[in-house]
């Protein structure tokens, strides 16, 4: 009998793990396959539905079930230091589990980020060989990686640096438990934000569902809007109001910026104004309208300075 219900509950897990992902409000088919993978490979146990159950819940709430940070310093030592105060923080925090990956050079971890995807968190030394914390920063939003990036270092020289990079912190060493674990929180918080944030847009294919993470920008191309994504450009149906009213769902957001008439840039993916050039963290320059160049700059900067005195 017990063995006849826990089978009924496993099903229904499974039917909900179906339902939420392959619904018109789809999030994608990666974490429908995570979910069922739980549910085949460890069994119908009570303990493993449990866990079953867990994941569906922080997925569906937008939340993470799973932290994925990278640490880089050049010296073994506060690579040890640093990763005694990760497993001090997540049992402290029952509800989040964490991965860990240490790498002594920027070079590995930029190889490591190219070949098989980033992570949620970077805690990266900044005075090591080259590349140095920063140049590797950089050269990590060049890939396109969004994760967030907290700088632990001895000499606070570079702290104007770190705002190139979009860091969320700048933390100086011998860290402070109780200052690094308030920062992780701010970091985990706004990652929740970022991946439960979304918008649905029609397509010619049916309703679509974007996070606002993932748009670079968006233009007006004839009588639709076209969204520049990191995962891919999505051409939405014809529109019939203004490029400006279409937009309002992502101009409430305070990422995004309307340059001109028809176009949309979101701030978070934008790595520096040259004039009339945004460079975007994909190695793209998007030309701005001559008369929204300076307001843009002014603009940009101000979200990464309010971002960072939020912390």
């Amino acid at each position: 009998m017990t063995g006849f219900l826990s089978s009924k509950i496993c099903l229904a897990a499974i039917s909900m793990a179906v339902f939420l992902w392959v619904c018109p409000l789809t999030f994608g088919s990666f974490h429908a396959i995570f979910i069922l993978t739980i549910v085949k490979k460890r069994g119908t146990d009570a303990q493993n539905l449990r866990l079953c159950a867990q994941n569906l819940h922080s997925v569906a709430e937008g939340r993470m079930a799973m932290l994925r940070i990278a640490i880089c310093d050049d010296e073994e030592k506060q690579i040890h230091q640093t990763e005694a105060l990760l497993d001090d923080y997540f049992q402290s925090r029952p509800g989040l589990k964490g991965q860990v990956e240490a790498f002594q050079s920027g070079g590995a971890l930029l190889a490591r980020a190219e070949n098989a995807g980033g992570f949620d968190l970077y805690l990266l030394d900044i005075l090591m060989p080259k590349p140095s914390g920063i140049d590797t920063g950089r050269l990590l939003r060049a890939l396109g990686e969004g994760g967030e990036i907290i700088y632990l270092t001895h000499s606070n020289d570079f702290a104007a640096d770190s705002y190139d990079v979009q860091a969320f912190f700048y933390l100086l060493k011998p860290v402070e438990k109780a200052k690094l674990f308030q920062v992780l929180d701010g970091a985990v918080e706004k990652l929740n934000r970022r991946r439960s944030s979304a918008i649905m847009v029609s397509t010619p294919n049916g309703p679509r569902r974007i996070l606002l993470e993932q748009i670079r920008y968006v233009e007006r191309v004839g009588r639709c809007m076209r969204y520049y994504c990191t995962t891919g450009v999505v051409d939405s149906q014809s529109i019939r109001v203004s490029f400006r009213e279409a937009a309002s769902p992502l101009l409430a957001d305070r990422r995004f910026y309307l340059c001109g008439a028809s176009f949309v840039l979101n701030f978070q993916h934008v790595t520096g104004v040259s004039g009339q050039i945004a460079l975007l963290d994909n190695g793209q320059t998007v030309a701005l309208p001559r008369t929204s160049a300076v307001d843009f700059k002014k603009a940009w900067g101000g979200y990464w300075l309010e971002d960072r005195n939020a912390w």
